[in-house]
Formats: structure tokens, C-alpha cells, sequence
């Protein structure tokens, strides 16, 4: 194995460090005299000749030179945020709460944005240093480009790093994209691809900033919704969740999930708002909240899963009002047949009065002798523009439904005890739920 025990020029190497970057490790003890060559020896410290050194930070108290995860769903800003980190630790620009940040150069590692019309703008809008950043395209042999970079990959990535020299920070983007075939469900396999990775940043003295994605797990415990194996946030010193700012409508939040060597109880509110690249082109980029907050990432998922169940239920109630207005447009339908049919189309029963509520929907009663059925019928009035759009199509007038629901009805229903045809909007025994029977809209029929 190569030597690399030499520190990157800029940086400082760590000598308490034992990696798999050291060509040589001598055994100590009797272990060292016993057996034969190709036995195993256990490396061993005393801590009487460790040297105390204190943690190195990117970010002070929040990203240290180690390995850090930040996780969330799509559209919630983990690469956005990556891009103004990397870009205050290329221009030296202070962090957002004020705390200073040295210069340093960053390389990318990336398959998900393209360097050219996604990372660079978005770096040129918030004010980064260009020519301090770097992306790694992936891993050659002299005949060019064969394959892409993976986590294995790090004897030569150690190279690179002391070919440029500064490297204060690598954001790997998402992280699980570089396995290299290993299973990323696989506690041992993860946890072998990242102890390297580790290694060498305590090493050289860099952070390593790493995207994943959440899983679907039902529920809101973020330690349990980071995709993949429990390992890489136990890798991990510090772990972020992205997601709904708590208190902000039209905001998002970083909040820690954990941060074992600093600050675990505040996180910082954002939003993500359009800009221009140095050349004008159409992008965007983080606008930090002012002031930390006390947060954490089970409140801000807890926060994001509603608002995604929300929008579910508002997807599934716009798809119950569709199927409402074609299946009455018409005229009134028994409500039995209405919830049957629902059923066969995958609506549940309480969607189903959901869209019947919000589309105002009458309930329509019929008496014959002591029985009495139900029929539901649209609006003979009404602002809603798929109704609207349902009557022009149909090429009938507001209340037209209802008249011809009664014209129709005539045989079947003129006979029936009770029944009478007086002109009324509906027959006689007909009237909504808001009538004398104290009934609600949805009583058994």
C-alpha cells in the first residue's frame, strides 16, 4: 500500500491516528515475537502517550472534520444547502450565525446535478469562489474515463487531496450512490466503507458532508427515516434532517438530529429563493433566517410528513369531487350507488363526504310508507368551476338536473305512496337533510 503518512499540504496530520493510509503498523507486546508471518497482530495504544488535541471544526460546534450526513426529502434544499457551505468555505465567508470561516478548497462529488447548468450557477449566486472548487468526474485509467467514483475509492482520493493542497471540505451527493455494489441495508458492509472515509478526514483535517434520503417508514422518529442502514448515521458525528420550519409557513429548517461533538439543540431556519449566476442565467439559492433556533429533527419531520399527508389527502378528496360531478351530472344517483361505485373506483367512504361536503352537495330524501332512500344531487346553485364546466358540457342550465331527475322519475315514482308533483324544485317528499328530520347528510339508507 502506498505510504501516505505525509499530511496534505495545508493542512495538519493527525498523529494519533492509526489508518489504513500508513504503510506499516508495529505490534506491541509479546503479540509482536508470536506466530508467523502472515498471522494477525493486535494494534494497541497506551493513553499515557496519546496527545489531547482538541476537535478541528468547519462549522464551529456544528460540522467538525469528520463525517457528517445531512438527510430530508426531494425539493427540501440538501443539495442547496451544501452549495452555501461550500461556497463560504471557498470565498471564507462567515457561517449564518456569524461565526468566522477559513478559506479552504472543496471538491464535489456528485450525480444527481449537473455541473455545468445546476452546481456552477448555483455556486456563482451565492457568491462562491469558483476557482477553489472542485468535482470529481470519476476514476481513469489511461485511456480516460472508465467508472464512477465509490466510497472504496479512497487511497485515491487521498491523493487528490494533497494534490490540491487546502481541502477543507467534500460533499458527497447522495452518499448511497457510491457503494460500489455493497448493500447499503448491510450494517457491516456500510460501516467498512466508511471507517476508511473517516479515517482520512480526522487525518488531513477536512469535513465531509454527505446526502441521503429519507426512507418511507411510517414513523415521525427521524433516527429511523435516514435511507439505508442504521450505520451511516452511526458513522456519522453529526447528522442533520431538512423539512418544514416549525413556525414558519413558507420556511424550511436544518435541525439536528444528532451532533456528537457539539451543539445538538438549535438548528437554523431558510428559505430557498431565484437568483442570477455571475452570467445572468436563472438559478437559485439559501436565504439563512437570522437567529438559531431550538428545534429538532423528529418536530421539523413530524412537521413535513403532515404537510406531504395533506397534500395526499388533497389529491385524493380532487379525485372523489371528480368522480361526484360526472357521476351526477345527470342527475341525482341513489347515495347507495354512489358509495358502491366509489368503492369500485379505490374512494374510501369518508373521502367521499369530504368531496360530497366541499362540493355542497344535497341529500336528497325519498319517503315511501315507513321507508325512506337516499339520493344525492349537485347544486342547483353553485361557483364551482368543475360543476360549472360539467353543466357546459352537457349544455344545461343550473337546476336543469333536478327538473329532469323529476321528469324522469315520474314512473317509477308517481305512484309510490307519498310521492306528489307540485312544481317544487324537488317533488314533494323530496328535501335536503336540512329539513325537519334532524337527519345528516350521510344517515343510513
Amino acid at each position: 500500500m502506498t505510504d501516505m503518512k505525509k499530511a496534505a499540504p495545508g493542512s495538519v496530520a493527525n498523529s494519533n491516528t492509526r489508518s489504513q493510509y500508513t504503510s506499516t503498523s508495529k505490534s506491541a507486546g509479546a503479540n509482536s515475537k508470536s506466530g508467523n508471518a502472515n498471522s494477525s497482530h493486535t494494534v494497541i495504544r497506551n493513553f499515557e502517550n496519546i496527545k489531547t488535541e482538541p476537535v478541528e471544526w468547519l462549522w464551529p460546534s456544528r460540522i467538525a472534520t469528520k463525517l457528517n450526513l445531512i438527510g430530508g426529502h426531494p425539493g427540501m434544499g440538501k443539495s442547496q444547502i451544501t452549495i452555501d457551505i461550500a461556497a463560504r468555505v471557498s470565498a471564507g465567508r462567515p457561517w449564518p450565525d456569524g461565526q468566522p470561516c477559513h478559506q479552504g478548497s472543496v471538491i464535489f462529488i456528485s450525480n444527481e446535478d449537473d455541473a455545468s447548468d445546476t452546481i456552477k450557477p448555483r455556486l456563482e449566486a451565492a457568491e462562491a469562489k469558483v476557482s477553489r472548487i472542485h468535482i470529481i468526474d470519476g476514476m481513469t485509467k489511461n485511456s480516460g474515463v472508465t467508472r464512477s467514483w465509490e466510497l472504496a475509492d479512497y487511497e485515491p482520493l487521498a491523493r487528490t487531496i494533497m494534490e490540491i493542497g487546502d481541502v477543507r471540505l467534500i460533499v458527497i451527493d447522495p452518499i448511497t450512490a457510491y457503494l460500489g455494489g455493497k448493500d447499503g441495508h448491510n450494517g457491516s458492509d456500510v460501516r467498512g466503507l466508511l471507517k476508511p472515509l473517516s479515517d482520512l478526514a480526522s487525518s488531513y483535517k477536512f469535513s465531509i458532508l454527505a446526502v441521503t434520503h429519507l426512507n418511507k417508514s411510517s414513523g415521525d422518529e427521524a433516527a429511523t427515516r435516514m435511507t439505508g442502514s442504521t450505520a451511516f448515521s452511526a458513522a456519522a458525528r453529526a447528522v442533520y434532517a431538512v423539512g418544514y420550519h416549525p413556525m414558519i409557513e413558507d420556511a424550511r429548517c436544518l435541525a439536528p438530529l444528532k451532533n456528537n461533538l457539539g451543539n445538538d439543540s438549535t438548528g437554523f431556519g431558510y428559505r430557498i429563493i431565484e437568483a442570477s449566476s455571475a452570467k445572468g442565467f436563472n438559478t437559485s439559492r439559501i436565504e439563512w433566517i437570522p437567529e438559531a433556533i431550538q428545534v429538532n429533527a423528529d418536530d421539523v419531520l413530524a412537521k413535513s410528513r403532515r404537510r406531504e399527508d395533506d397534500k395526499d389527502d388533497d389529491s385524493q378528496i380532487a379525485n372523489a369531487k371528480r368522480f361526484l360531478i360526472d357521476l351526477l351530472k345527470d342527475g341525482p344517483v341513489a347515495s347507495t350507488e354512489v358509495y358502491d361505485g366509489a368503492e369500485a373506483n379505490d374512494i374510501a367512504k369518508t373521502t367521499v363526504k369530504r368531496a360530497k361536503r366541499d362540493l355542497c352537495i344535497k341529500s336528497i330524501r325519498k319517503k315511501v310508507g315507513t321507508a325512506v332512500k337516499w339520493y344525492m344531487g349537485l347544486p342547483e346553485r353553485t361557483e364551482d368551476p368543475e360543476i360549472l364546466k360539467a353543466r357546459e358540457a352537457k349544455g344545461v342550465q343550473e337546476g336543469q338536473e333536478s327538473q329532469e331527475f323529476r321528469a324522469a322519475s315520474n314512473d317509477s315514482l308517481a305512484n309510490s305512496e307519498g310521492y306528489s308533483d307540485d312544481g317544487n324544485l324537488y317533488p314533494k317528499n323530496f328535501s335536503t337533510n336540512r329539513g325537519t328530520t334532524g337527519e345528516s347528510n350521510d344517515t343510513a339508507f
